[in-house]
């Protein structure tokens, strides 16, 4: 994965289709379709649930275009529980490969 860094680092926005709350947040690209994030990117602690819309856009900076859809993630369930810094990371697979 040759990608510059402006290229890894990306915004993610996480939405509750329930609260209508919207979660921004980043994440890093660490393969072509996997992000490394935080768990708090995924789950509303207030609402007690995972959001529902999440969208990964690479660049630093600029216009969010060319949002990449989530096909899964993966993050520990003791977070849900007692959200900690030491269980506070997401791993999330992306529909496609980003570019």
């Amino acid at each position: 994965m040759k990608k510059n860094m402006s290229q890894q680092i990306g915004a993610l926005i996480s939405i509750n289709k329930k609260t209508k709350k919207v979660q921004y947040g980043t994440g890093a690209l660490i393969s072509p379709n996997l992000v490394l994030t935080s768990a708090l990117n995924i789950f509303d602690m207030k609402a007690r649930e995972d959001y529902h819309d999440i969208k990964f856009y690479p660049g630093l900076c600029g216009k969010l275009e060319n949002g990449y859809e989530i096909d899964s993630y993966y993050y520990p369930r003791p977070y849900r529980l007692n959200p900690s810094t030491e269980n506070d990371y997401a791993i999330l697979k992306l529909k496609q490969k980003a570019k």
